[in-house]
């Protein structure tokens, strides 16, 4: 079944069952025209023009400042976290040692 859009209407004309190529498993479709049946359609990404990524770099970096600081302040809020956590793992590691308990009589 293929939607025609000039009947606005599914239609079956032109779709057929290959028997050869089905399995068990698998149905294989065949048709007589060019409507895209695919599951795995990949789009390629946008390239980047390196020459013009920091045309006007200033310019749009005032422009966007909001979106600097913000980045900026992640960055600064994550190594104050890192520098805290990493006391608390050297303090961890101090701590670490055998523990002999008293048996229960």
């Amino acid at each position: 079944m293929w939607y025609n859009t000039e009947k606005k209407d599914w239609s079956g004309d032109g779709c057929w069952m290959n028997p050869s190529k089905t399995t068990e498993d698998e149905a294989c479709m065949e048709t007589t025209h060019l409507t895209l049946f695919s599951s795995d359609w990949v789009v390629g990404p946008n390239t980047i023009d390196f020459s013009s990524v920091f045309d006007n770099f200033d310019e749009k970096l005032l422009e966007n400042i909001h979106v600097f600081a913000t980045i900026a302040g992640l960055i600064i809020i994550y190594f104050i976290l890192v520098f805290i956590l990493r006391r608390y793992d050297k303090k961890d590691v101090e701590k670490v040692g055998l523990t002999y308990l008293i048996p229960f009589e």
